[in-house]
C-alpha cells in the first residue's frame, strides 16, 4: 500500500458531509406525516372523536405536506451549506 494522497482526506469530507446533508432531509420529512390518523397521536384523538371526518384530515394534510416539502428543502439549503460547508 503506497502512501496517502493528501487530497484524499478532502475527497472523503465532501463525501461524508453529501451524504450527512442528505440523511437530513428524509429524517426531516418523515417527521412531517399530517394526512392519516395514524400519522401522529394527536391525529388518532381528533378522528376519534368524531368531530373530523377522513375526508377533511386528507385535504388539510395534502397541504401541509406540500407546505412542509418546501419549508425542509428552503431550510436544508440556507443551513445545510452554512452547518456543513458545502453549497448546493
Amino acid at each position: 500500500m503506497g502512501p496517502v494522497s493528501p487530497a484524499e482526506p478532502r475527497v472523503l469530507a465532501v463525501f461524508v458531509v453529501a451524504g450527512l446533508s442528505l440523511v437530513f432531509i428524509p429524517l426531516l420529512a418523515a417527521s412531517l406525516a399530517f394526512m392519516l390518523p395514524v400519522a401522529t397521536l394527536p391525529n388518532g384523538v381528533v378522528f376519534a372523536s368524531g368531530h373530523v371526518a377522513i375526508g377533511q384530515m386528507i385535504m388539510t394534510g395534502a397541504w401541509l405536506n406540500a407546505i412542509a416539502v418546501f419549508v425542509v428543502m428552503l431550510t436544508m439549503n440556507a443551513v445545510a451549506g452554512w452547518l456543513f460547508g458545502i453549497s448546493f
